[in-house]
This record gives structure tokens, C-alpha cells and sequence, in this order.
């Protein structure tokens, strides 16, 4: 009997003992999972930070249009097709961002704007819920042809209409009414020799054109260095 009692309160004191042990690693675990969780935060707000400085800095700081786009080609140094990205129209410049990869084309560079056609796959034919001739003859790439050091390209941009290739078009249509209002700045692909030293080609008076940038510039519009880059630029056409 009194070995059955002995028995008994070692099984007592090996259980409470099992117990705190089990209490202890539980504790230790819910530590280490709220230091991961706070580290976790931490990092998630420190790209978003970074990600939030990156957009400021290169996005236009007045949005006339957004959309969804892939790029397909045409600047120098970059890949054919990048897809995914945002496609952004400002004031002053049309800018394609993905991630850290940024396209930035001034109007001030800009020669013209054209939609051409994408060809779409026979799946993507059909989830777009129509014909696949009525489809194919949509256009939903926006092309701007541009100056880029100098030398003229053809940057291609696939407006993105989610599954539907219709909404895709219309949605490129609206980049080329947006750009319509902006058509003013872009410049002509052969420039004439001007006929006075303040004439521009195209007949812009350089001496309008410089007070309405120092206009934009009291008022705001342009910081320092962006009145001072368009200057130049204006200055480059005589």
C-alpha cells in the first residue's frame, strides 16, 4: 500500500512537473511568435514606405488617366515584354511603372500618338465574348512615337481591360483622348529652321512659351529643376 502511495505522488510531481514545462515552452513559443509578427510588420511598412518614396518620385504629381498595361517593346535597354505595370498621363509626360522598372516619355520629346492592333489568342478570343475576327480588328496598344537620345522609337503599350479585350480598347482610346490635350507640347518629327532666333518650329513664340512656363513655375505647377529642364528643351528648338 504504501508503495502504491509512493508510486502515486512521483506520477503527481512527474505531471505537475510536465505541466510547467509544457506551460514554459508555450509561453517561450507565443514570444517568438509575436517578435516574428512585429519583425514581419516592420519589414511590410518599410517597403511600403519604399514603395510609397519610389511612386512620389515618379509619378506624375497631377494624374490625368491610370490604367492597367503591359509594355511591349520599343525602348532601348529594355526587354520586348514586360507585363503587368501601371500606365500613368500627366501634365507633362506619359509614365510606365512596374515595381522598381520605370519608362518616362516627356511630351516635350513626343512626335505622335497611334492604337494599334494586338493579336490575341484563340482562348482569350473566346473568353472576350465575341467573334474572333470582330476582336482581332480591335486596337488596344497604344504606341508613342518619341525621340530618345535622339534616335526615333516606337514604345508600345498594351492597355490592360482585365478578361475582356473590348474593355482593353476602349480603355486605349481613352490614353489618346487624355494625350489629346497635351498634343501642343509634343514636337514635330522634322523641325524647319526657324525664320527669327524667338520663333520655335511649328511657330511657337519661344519669348509665350517661357512666360508661360515661369507662369507654371510661380505658381507651383513646375519646381525648380522641372522649369529649368522644359526651358531647355524650348531653348533646344530655335
Amino acid at each position: 500500500m504504501k508503495k502504491l502511495e509512493e508510486i502515486s505522488k512521483k506520477a503527481t510531481e512527474v505531471a505537475s512537473e510536465i505541466g510547467v514545462e509544457s506551460q514554459k515552452r508555450y509561453a517561450e513559443y507565443q514570444q517568438k511568435t509575436e517578435e516574428q509578427r512585429k519583425v514581419a510588420e516592420a519589414e511590410a511598412a518599410r517597403k511600403k514606405a519604399d514603395t510609397d518614396a519610389f511612386l512620389a518620385q515618379h509619378i506624375p504629381s497631377i494624374v490625368k488617366f491610370k490604367v492597367a498595361a503591359n509594355y511591349h517593346g520599343g525602348y532601348p535597354g529594355m526587354p520586348d515584354i514586360i507585363d503587368g505595370g501601371e500606365l500613368y498621363v500627366g501634365e507633362w509626360d506619359l509614365v510606365w511603372v512596374k515595381h522598381q522598372t520605370v519608362i518616362h516619355l516627356p511630351y516635350c520629346d513626343t512626335h505622335d500618338l497611334e492604337l494599334e492592333n494586338f493579336k490575341v489568342s484563340m482562348v482569350r478570343s473566346i473568353i472576350a465574348g465575341g467573334h474572333d475576327n470582330d476582336v482581332h480588328r480591335l486596337k488596344n496598344t497604344v504606341v508613342v512615337v518619341c525621340r530618345i537620345n535622339d534616335v526615333k522609337q516606337r514604345v508600345k503599350f498594351e492597355i490592360w481591360g482585365g478578361l475582356s479585350v473590348h474593355a482593353g480598347a476602349l480603355n486605349a482610346q481613352k490614353v489618346i483622348d487624355h494625350m489629346a490635350e497635351f498634343r501642343h507640347l509634343f514636337v514635330a518629327e522634322s523641325q524647319p529652321t526657324p525664320a527669327t532666333p524667338q520663333v520655335a518650329a511649328g511657330g511657337i513664340s519661344v519669348t509665350a512659351e517661357l512666360e508661360r512656363l515661369a507662369e507654371l513655375h510661380a505658381k507651383g505647377v513646375l519646381d525648380a529643376e522641372e522649369f529649368k529642364a522644359f526651358k531647355a528643351k524650348l531653348l533646344e528648338k530655335l
